[in-house]
């Protein structure tokens, strides 16, 4: 039921095993019943909260969290995320059952963060930062799903350089300067790609 609904507006309802029901009916139902907080997306509808009295995440914030993560989140690891387990960035009941504290993490990497000494903080805006036993951190930025299309305001040129000569923009004349060893002397220069 949403929000607006148990404040007295109109919006449609749903009884769940039994379809849509009036905003009167789901107010009648809720008065006798316990609420749970569920923070949807506006734009997709997606769960992102379930609140902090259930340790399990539903199946729809699961499968946003795999889709979300990808991959296991440590540093490096290519594990699948269908392969992970969803992981509390702080411990459950401390922290809630929410897109932000949780992640997906191999079974490797779940407990070396759980047990093994290492630590995991985790931004409101996705990126995660790992501590080692040792101290040394690792931060790194939120998986991108999507890379948006440059402006086209600002085209990218390719360059090419060549031995000797400042980066020509492709398709600008310019003249090409050969670079001549001298016997002994290293070819080094000349066995780089020319971009």
């Amino acid at each position: 039921m949403p929000l607006d609904a148990l404040l007295g507006s109109n919006s449609p309802c749903t009884l769940r095993g039994h379809g849509p029901i009036t905003a009167d009916q789901a107010r009648s139902i809720a008065a006798d019943g316990e609420l749970r907080r569920l923070v949807c997306d506006p734009l997709s509808g997606t769960l992102l909260d379930y609140g902090r009295r259930v340790y399990q995440p539903p199946q729809e914030l699961a499968d946003h969290l795999l889709a979300r993560d990808a991959m296991c989140t440590a540093p490096g690891c290519r594990q699948p995320a269908s392969r992970c387990e969803i992981d509390h960035t702080v411990p459950f009941p401390r922290g809630a059952t929410s897109a932000d504290n949780l992640a997906t993490l191999c079974k490797h990497h779940h407990r070396a963060k759980d047990g093994g000494g290492f630590a995991v903080t985790r931004d409101a805006d996705g990126w995660s930062t790992w501590t080692t036993p040792m101290g040394n951190t690792v931060t790194m930025p939120p998986r991108r799903l999507w890379h948006p299309p440059r402006p086209a305001e600002s085209p990218q040129r390719a360059e090419f350089r060549t031995p000797g000569q400042i980066p020509i923009a492709a398709g600008e004349a310019g003249s090409f300067t050969p670079t001549i060893l001298s016997a002994g002397s290293s070819s080094k220069a000349t066995d780089d790609p020319p971009f």
